[in-house]
Order: C-alpha cells, then structure tokens, then sequence
C-alpha cells in the first residue's frame, strides 16, 4: 500500500499546488519512502521523486538534503538494477549541475558500477546509454567547475574546456574523477568490446564528442598526474 501510495503521489507532482506548503508535504512524504524497510517503497519514492525535482520551481527544497538523497540513491543502486533511479540521477544532475561536482567522484563510481551490472544484462541497452549521458553530463559539469576554480583563483583567461583542474581537488584526492571513468570503460569495452561499441555509437553527436574529449583529458592527467 505505501509503495502505491508513493506512486500516486508522482502523479501529482507537476500540479499546481495553490498551497507550497502541500507540495513540500508531498515531497517530504516521498522523500521518507526512500527510507522505508520495503523495496517496492524505494522504488516507487524513487520514480515519484523524479516528477517532484523536475516540478521545483526552485531547487531550495532539495538543495539543504541532496548528499542525504544521493546517499540513499548509493544503497539503492547496490541493492537493485532499475532505470528509474538512472532517469532520476539524470534529472537530479540536471537540475543542479554544478552543484553535483562535490559528488563527482562517487556518483561516477556507482553509476560505473550500475553500468558494469547492466552490461550482464541482456535487456538494458537504454539503461545502458542513459547511464553513459549521465556520467558525462556529470564530467562536463565537473570540468566546467573546475575550470572556473582555476579561472577565479590564478586570473587565467585561457580557452581551453578541459584545462588544468589542479586548484579544484575531488572529494577523495588520491583518485581523478576522470582518470576512474576512462579506466572503467577501458575494462568494460575490452571485456565486451561488441556490445560497448555498439552502445556509444549509439549515442548522440554530443555525447560522442564529449566520451573523446574526457577520455583524452584522463590521459593528459594521467601523463602529467593529479596528485
């Protein structure tokens, strides 16, 4: 009943609330699901907390307890395979952009985790490249913020998208963001090389544009270290 009750409540999400005050009890009501002991309420929050983050009108909601959601979104993606916490990650990523870059680093580790689950999967081929855009939408917004540490910091006008990010240091800094997620698809591709080529030529232009550029910005870190 209660992981009805979260479903329906999604429905309702993009409604508009004469009173605030119900949409923030709704919200707070989906949210509490994502901590009920029964798996079918998690997913239910999950997919109805998707429709509820694209119906913000502000982020001021979410903002003061997305670590605690994304925390709840890790143990999540550990425990099940399901797309609707990719499309929710997506939308979340979206919404707050650089705001996500202190979570980098760890939401690029369980999406590549996520990722690597769905390739034994024979049936996840859009979960598949919804995770890569997410991933990368994630680096872009990554680099932008570190590019703009460095800019704020050393008064540096250079152009370059994917410049030295050395004044801007990942929550764990003994690991590179994108040197962790050029490793991973790395291994992946060359385990199942048919089957990951076959997924990021089915991405768009873009994000086929952006896989080369982050790729190539992990092996000049690599070259010249990120320590």
């Amino acid at each position: 009943m209660r992981a009805k009750d979260a479903w329906v409540v999604g429905q309702y999400a993009g409604i508009n609330f004469a009173d605030q005050g119900n949409f923030s009890i709704a919200l707070h009501s989906v949210i509490t699901g994502l901590q009920d002991p029964e798996l079918p309420v998690h997913i239910h929050s999950v997919f109805a907390l998707r429709y509820f983050v694209e119906a913000c009108k502000g982020l001021n909601e979410i903002r003061p307890i997305l670590p605690q959601l994304l925390n709840e979104f890790f143990k999540l993606m550990n425990e099940v395979e399901n797309e609707d916490l990719v499309f929710t990650l997506e939308t979340i990523v979206d919404k707050f952009g650089e705001e996500m870059t202190p979570y980098a680093l760890r939401l690029c580790q369980n999406l590549a985790a996520a990722f690597w689950r769905c390739m034994q999967s024979a049936e996840a081929k859009e979960s598949l490249g919804q995770i890569f855009r997410v991933v990368l939408d994630l680096l872009v917004a990554y680099k932008e913020k570190i590019a703009e540490a460095a800019k704020d910091n050393e008064d540096d006008d250079s152009d370059d998208d994917f410049s030295d990010d050395e004044e801007f240091q990942s929550p764990i800094d003994n690991v590179d963001t994108f040197v962790f997620f050029s490793d991973t698809m790395k291994v992946i591709s060359v385990l199942d090389p048919r089957r990951f080529q076959n997924i990021t030529q089915s991405l768009e232009f873009y994000y086929q544009a952006v896989a080369n550029a982050v790729a190539h910005h992990a092996e000049e870190k690599r070259i010249g270290g990120f320590d």
